[in-house]
């Protein structure tokens, strides 16, 4: 039985709607009145698609992307740090999500950066 490889395109992908379906939790729980968690989920949305069927339109989504999802988790993240969230189990769980969030959405943004083989 022949193994299939996972492209690194499927597992930006994955992140992706990961990360959609964990904005799309936040509305639920927040309230639909949430434009920026709106916004990060369209866009989720939207880049995983690009990025799962190569589509040069990619890197655009994602420069528009990027730095928004990089001020939301930095926010995110210095109001746990102001909160003294890290004291609690919870608290350290979501600033290592948060972390992890921030690391993959850099590493996307370089990944279709330097892919060339993005078209159409």
């Amino acid at each position: 039985m022949a193994r299939r490889r996972v492209s690194a395109a499927s597992l930006f992908s994955a992140f992706y709607i990961v990360s959609a379906l964990a904005f799309c939790g936040l509305l639920a729980v927040y309230g639909f009145n949430q434009p920026h968690l709106a916004f990060l989920l369209v866009m989720s949305l939207a880049i995983a698609y690009a990025i799962l069927r190569k589509k040069r339109w990619s890197l655009g989504l994602l420069v528009v992307y990027t730095p928004s999802a990089l001020v939301f988790a930095g926010l995110t993240l210095y109001s746990a740090v102001c909160l003294k969230l890290y004291r609690i189990t919870e608290g350290l769980l979501m600033i290592a999500a948060v972390s992890v969030y921030a690391v993959l959405v850099l590493a996307a943004l370089v990944y279709v950066a330097v892919e060339k083989p993005f078209e159409g």
